[in-house]
């Protein structure tokens, strides 16, 4: 399968910090190809934001390390175990954060958008406002809800489509790791053979139309065309008043042979469903908690 892998994070010309995190995560099987790409906001109103997300983002890199292998082995990726092995994860990873924010007396939070791709399947967990959205050939479908006030609102008829474009309250989460409890979505489909997700925090689709990002995907002729157009759009916010930390992750992949790949080097080990090489990329902005603290 070839692919293309985009990231882009800026802190923006109003915070001193950068709060988003995210990783991409890539491994050739004999089962496959396994993709692991995640995006954390850290709260902008929060204290160390940027630390809650960085301890999600390296929790789950860790994750896809050491626990993929031995979920294929044991259960070939049944959803019920990917769901039960993500959520032990993601309430330890909550539970730790909570226990340093009372040491420290303070709060910190972090939403999660992750995606895991297989050769056939999308498991989705996700926790607050960041999005995902998966191309699919024919239409660009957002695969997450904005767990927002907002939203909850607008979901229960007290507000139009109208108010809700302009209501203050979107950017009222109703939970986020690492403060009081969550309860994660998730959420499983079928890859398409050729497609695209975007991952990206709001700071990023507060400027960006659904239809807009959707023909970007589909248009862009290559992985440079596709950076260069995420960068278009980034700069775009910036000039309309955007100042939030913004973040986008994009991975585009294509069965067909004649596609050339354009990532990083993958390697396919012998036996199958192990991983001994896996193409990463990290980007986080502070020091990860790390475990039993």
């Amino acid at each position: 399968m070839a692919i293309q892998l985009i990231h882009f994070s800026d802190c923006g010309p109003v915070r001193t910090a950068n709060q988003d995190a995210y990783c991409a995560f890539s491994a050739n099987t004999a089962a496959g190809t396994y993709s692991l790409l995640a995006v954390c906001d850290g709260m902008g109103g929060l204290s160390q934001g940027e630390v809650a997300s960085a301890t999600v983002v390296q929790d789950f890199a860790d994750w896809f390390v050491q626990q993929l292998p031995v979920g294929l082995r044991e259960s070939g990726l049944a959803p019920e175990a990917v769901f039960a092995s993500w959520n032990q994860t993601l309430q330890g990873c909550h539970q730790r954060l909570k226990r340093a924010a009372e040491a420290r007396q303070i709060r910190w939070g972090t939403t999660l958008s992750m995606i895991l791709l297989t050769p056939d399947s999308y498991y989705v967990l996700h926790i607050g406002d960041s999005r995902i959205y998966l191309e699919n050939g024919t239409e660009l479908q957002m695969l997450t809800k904005d767990q927002t006030l907002a939203m909850r609102e607008l979901e229960a008829g007290r507000l139009c489509a109208e108010q809700y474009a302009q209501d203050p309250r979107k950017n009222v989460l109703l939970q986020c790791i690492g403060d009081r409890s969550v309860t994660p979505a998730f959420r499983i489909g079928a890859r398409p053979a050729r497609g695209a997700v975007l991952l990206c925090s709001d700071g990023f689709y507060h400027t960006a139309a659904q239809e807009e990002l959707h023909r970007i995907l589909v248009q862009a002729g290559d992985r440079a065309a596709l950076q260069q157009q995420v960068f278009r759009l980034a700069d775009r916010a910036r000039r309309w008043g955007e100042t939030d930390n913004m973040t986008a992750v994009i991975l585009r992949w294509d069965e067909a042979p004649s596609c050339r790949q354009s990532t990083l080097s993958l390697s396919v080990p012998e036996a199958a469903h192990e991983m001994d090489c896996v193409a990463k990329v990290v980007s986080i902005h502070a020091k990860p908690l790390q475990a039993g603290r």
